[in-house]
């Protein structure tokens, strides 16, 4: 009796302007870091890896009640943990909750989020070439209670980040 949600419209790919502040903050937290082998060249193209959310989707975890709700979260977190590439095409790689001890959301909201693999198979290009299909993405569990808090939230969540601060380009 589990009723999950999709987001009336398809949640957005992350911004090229984000990507580059998350790769800049990569590189800030990266400083002096050291790759035996690698030219400092290197490194400087590589602080993008460290962006891995930037396929998304969501999914809305329902209920008449705030439990009913918890409840469908953590079984819909269950069945993702069950999942691998094996079977099911999908591995969950890391969960990060908002709701854990500590941790103070922007506005008053929070959500689940997971880091997933999936191997989507392979794609015959025009010349035969076989081309795998894997990806990184984040799938965001969300309570419905909370769902319209992260609509009027967004704006609360840009400033706090420091999205409208003046930054040195690099």
């Amino acid at each position: 009796n589990l009723s999950v949600g999709m987001p009336e419209e398809p949640v957005a790919a992350k911004r090229l302007q984000r990507i580059l502040e998350k790769t800049i903050e990569a590189e800030d937290e990266r400083a002096g870091w050291d790759w035996p082998d690698r030219s400092e060249n290197y490194l400087r193209h590589t602080y993008c890896f460290y962006i891995l959310d930037t396929v998304r989707m969501s999914f809305g975890c329902k209920g008449e009640t705030v439990p009913e709700q918890v409840h469908c979260c953590m079984r819909v977190l269950h069945e993702f943990q069950q999942c691998s590439v094996e079977t099911d095409g999908v591995q969950l790689l890391r969960t990060k909750s908002g709701f854990a001890a500590g941790v103070a959301g922007d506005g008053g909201y929070a959500d689940v989020k997971l880091l997933l693999y999936a191997d989507l198979g392979k794609h015959v290009a025009f010349d035969g070439t076989e081309i795998p299909l894997r990806i990184i993405g984040e799938v965001q569990l969300i309570l419905e209670g909370y769902e319209a808090v992260k609509k009027r939230m967004h704006l609360v969540y840009e400033v706090n980040r420091g999205s409208f601060d003046r930054k040195r380009r690099r």
